[in-house]
């Protein structure tokens, strides 16, 4: 299945959700993506707890609508702030949608934002050397 033909509207939205730590906040986020009839809804400051170590941190996600899903041809979680999807077109080629949650200069130190933003361009440069 392929996401995008021609002259076709695709709706892609962003939300910083703070917080939907637990899985009972989840369905929220799926009725709203139903609501605004939107095919992929990226989500940032997700903060679901890691079961292992009982920690939050961070978090990026993805929804997506039945068209979306039926089209998703990869899914990357680059890291707990970084996530690449791509999707499979009708005409030519990829739709790669890239969701990030970049650490703020107040909250973090120079080396982590610096770590951020070259392992984002090191995972774009990667998508597109893809055929």
């Amino acid at each position: 299945m392929k996401l995008l033909y021609p002259k076709q509207i695709v709706s892609n939205e962003t939300w910083n959700v703070r917080t939907v730590r637990e899985d009972s906040q989840l369905h929220i986020l799926a009725k709203e993506l139903d609501n605004w009839k939107c095919d992929i809804l990226g989500i940032s400051e997700t903060h679901r707890r890691d079961r292992e170590k009982g920690t939050s941190r961070s978090g990026v996600g993805m929804f997506l609508g039945k068209n979306a899903q039926k089209a998703l041809v990869e899914y990357n979680p680059v890291s707990d702030r970084i996530l690449l999807v791509r999707f499979g077109l009708s005409f030519v080629g990829y739709l790669v949608v890239v969701q990030v949650y970049a650490p703020t200069s107040e909250a973090s130190l120079q080396q982590e934002i610096d770590s951020f933003y070259n392992l984002l361009q090191s995972a774009v440069n990667e998508q597109s050397a893809l055929p």
